[in-house]
């Protein structure tokens, strides 16, 4: 899915595959759990789903940068039911959409300078409770704590995104994490490369991958 921003960052692109359990078949042995396949150059969005009793916090790293951290979707009606929010752009810089690049155009060539972009970890965390702007208390809050949430919708490096953040206070979440997800990024070799691997995955039973 993606929203006027990225379909117009990523126009002639090819949709980003999500892919699970991707080995190397030039060795058999390297394998990568959940792997996202794109075009270099693709400005992605990611689409995060948990829940909690008011919603969930969540945090997205990449071994080179924190993307988002200590931000939350709340649910005021304390329904606790599974939530999806978007995320699209680096908190800090509003500037700095999430873009995909191949090793090669990033002048990437040592495994240390690779392993700071290839993979982005998210995790998700049970908001217990909060309160809102005007005062109302929702659930377990605590005090001494103000935090930025999401009102709106692996390099930041992306065309200028129109996401705001708006404000509750004094969340209280569960110390440990509810949810794990850990994503390398692939991009297409050449034309011919995806050209061949997108009629395949088109042709294939969406169970085998």
């Amino acid at each position: 899915m993606e929203n006027a921003e990225t379909q117009a960052a990523n126009n002639g692109k090819a949709k980003p595959i999500l892919l699970r359990d991707v080995i190397r078949i030039d060795k058999g042995t390297d394998a990568w759990p959940n792997a996202i396949l794109v075009d270099s150059g693709s400005v992605i969005e990611f689409y995060i789903r948990s829940r909690g009793p008011y919603g969930f916090m969540y945090r997205l790293t990449t071994d080179n940068e924190t993307i988002v951290d200590g931000l939350y979707y709340s649910d005021s009606s304390g329904s606790g039911n599974d939530a999806t929010l978007s995320c699209r752009r680096q908190q800090s810089d509003q500037s700095s959409t999430l873009r995909v690049d191949s090793f090669r155009s990033k002048g990437l060539t040592t495994t240390e300078q690779k392993t700071r972009y290839w993979s982005c970890n998210i995790q998700t965390w049970r908001l217990l409770g909060f309160e809102q702007p005007q005062g109302t208390k929702l659930g377990a809050s605590r005090g001494g704590v103000e935090a930025r949430v999401e009102g709106g919708a692996l390099d930041t490096i992306g065309p200028k995104s129109t996401t705001t953040f708006g404000t509750i206070w004094n969340p209280n979440t569960e110390s440990s994490p509810n949810g794990y997800l850990r994503v390398f990024f692939f991009v297409f070799a050449d034309p011919q490369a995806k050209s061949e691997f997108c009629q395949a995955y088109a042709d294939a039973n969406p169970d085998d991958f």
